[in-house]
């Protein structure tokens, strides 16, 4: 999917789905301008609806061909004195899921005047939005599942810049790693995994993974690792990503819990509460994908995961 910043006219422009971002206590430009290019149609449906544009409230209106758009989508932003960066990247997430099931195919986005720092919400908003994991699903070649093509972003008076919304891509996509990292079943979800993931990151600048296999763990005497680790056929990881730029205002640590599956300690645990084992390793999912942001953000300061 390609997401594109723009400056051309919204309402003349190729998209099929357009959404116009509005407040709950007044009207924006764009709305007002939407609803002068359908006649006054979207004030009426508004006004018949109660609509109040609160916070994530959507509307959708078939624009009838007097805009390029076929559909127009109306995204609540809730109270003008409200807005903020987390309701931005909340607000594009609703909206996106909302194009997706009304299968546009590229979408435009309108939006009020914005901070700068807050158009980075805007693409981790709508990655994160579309999000799904289908990975075990069958692939049906008569019916191949809808995609959305294109995202576009227009400026409306102010700057979109692309350096932030490329920073929101990075931020989206390692957040979507920690979730198909949670949602893969332990068969596939292995320590082995864990470590390939991390060593990809070398790829980066100022990166070191060092990875521990079980001779390394007994001789270092990690013994809660070699404890929960003798029952498994799968070799145990200890995993470092080191990430030292130079010039590092400071340093931090991550620590994330990386078992694979817990099947219990003393006691095997019950069959109800095994279901769910197969997501204890969510803290090493979250320091991986924090790991990944930063290295790929190349932040100004030290950071160290262990896993």
């Amino acid at each position: 999917m390609q997401i594109q910043i723009a400056k051309q006219n919204a309402f003349d422009s190729d998209v099929d789905f357009l959404i116009v971002a509005n407040f709950e206590d007044q009207n924006t430009a764009d709305f007002q301008t939407a609803d002068t290019h359908l006649q006054g149609a979207l004030l009426q449906k508004v006004t018949k609806l109660k609509f109040k544009s609160k916070a994530k409230d959507l509307l959708c209106i078939d624009t009838l061909g007097k805009i390029k758009a076929q559909s127009l989508l109306v995204l609540g932003l809730g109270k003008s004195d409200q807005y903020s960066d987390l309701l931005l990247r909340d607000v594009c997430a609703v909206a996106i899921r909302e194009a997706y099931k009304q299968k546009a195919n590229h979408v435009g986005f309108l939006f009020p005047s914005l901070p700068q720092n807050a158009t980075r919400e805007l693409s981790a908003g709508v990655l994160l939005g579309l999000y799904q994991f289908n990975q075990f699903m069958s692939k049906d070649a008569e019916n191949p599942k809808h995609e959305i093509s294109q995202i576009t972003f227009f400026e409306n008076g102010f700057t979109i810049s692309q350096n932030l919304v490329n920073q929101g891509q990075i931020i989206a996509d390692s957040v979507n790693v920690a979730r198909e990292l949670v949602n893969e079943p332990a068969n596939v979800c292995t320590p082995t995994r864990l470590a390939d993931l991390s060593k990809s990151f070398e790829a980066q600048p100022n990166v070191q993974v060092t990875v521990w296999g079980r001779e390394k763990i007994v001789s270092e005497g990690m013994g809660g690792l070699i404890a929960v680790s003798q029952g498994a056929t799968e070799e145990p990881k200890f995993i470092h990503i080191a990430y030292t730029p130079k010039n590092s205002r400071g340093r931090l640590v991550f620590v994330g819990k990386g078992l694979t599956f817990d099947s219990g300690g003393l006691s095997l645990k019950p069959a109800k509460g095994m279901e769910e084992m197969f997501i204890d390793m969510g803290g090493a999912a979250a320091v991986i994908a924090a790991m990944r942001a930063i290295v790929h953000l190349q932040l100004d300061i030290g950071v160290h995961g262990l896993v």
